[in-house]
């Protein structure tokens, strides 16, 4: 519960701020140790936490986009000038007694872009930061990029009937061809509780099957 879904679409997560920041330091330091044991977290938190562990500047309007389109396409809709402000009666984030008009709504655009992807979860976001920048010292942004440390810690929510058993052994092979028609049919809800049920985790490691303990799924399938 320290991190909230904010978009359905994105399925992206941001932190808590009923919790304090010390909580999300050492949430930082467990999600960084994750990587250290190979054990994908299924977390999808929001990019500007990604930018600040890669020192990179923030950029709240590509932020915005990817973590919520239809957030950041909503407050574009408002440089219509068809669109009365005044029916609206928006105000600031942070200065609830500023109203949004024409001459100050390219500032509130970005204000409010900037405090939907950082300002609104600083105290969180910095902490976890901390936290996992406490357990990597190294300067991991000289090894790998943003993508690849995503794809690190989430794992891989999709996979293949032919990936399942190209690391699977059994002892039938007419159970394994049925299994494998089943599994083709599964949605990848379902697929991800197969896997949860065979290894513990709902996704696989960065390198799929392959990067389980063992080279892959050692469980024997046996004809009843």
């Amino acid at each position: 519960s320290l991190f909230v879904q904010i978009d359905d679409e994105t399925r992206y997560y941001a932190p808590n701020v009923k919790y304090s920041p010390g909580m999300f330091k050492f949430a930082g330091s467990i999600i960084a140790l994750s990587i250290g044991l190979g054990v994908p977290i299924r977390v999808k938190l929001i990019p500007v936490i990604y930018r600040l562990i890669f020192k990179e500047p923030l950029d709240s309007d590509c932020d915005l986009l990817e973590q919520s389109p239809s957030l950041y396409y909503n407050l574009r809709k408002l440089l219509d000038n068809n669109i009365n402000l005044s029916d609206l009666d928006l105000r600031f984030p942070n200065d609830e007694s500023k109203r949004v008009i024409k001459r100050n709504l390219n500032q509130y655009i970005q204000e409010y872009s900037f405090y939907s992807t950082y300002g609104a979860y600083k105290p969180q976001i910095d902490a976890f930061v901390e936290g996992f920048n406490s357990v990597l010292t190294a300067k991991i942004y000289h090894y790998i990029t943003i993508d690849e440390l995503i794809r690190i810690l989430i794992g891989k929510s999709s996979y293949t009937a032919d990936d399942f058993f190209n690391h699977c052994e059994s002892q039938s092979v007419a159970v394994k061809n049925d299994l494998r028609e089943i599994i083709e049919s599964f949605t990848l809800e379902q697929k991800s509780l197969l896997l949860k049920f065979i290894t513990g985790s709902e996704t696989l490691p960065f390198e799929g099957f392959s990067g389980l303990k063992g080279g892959g799924v050692k469980a024997d399938i046996f004809q009843d």
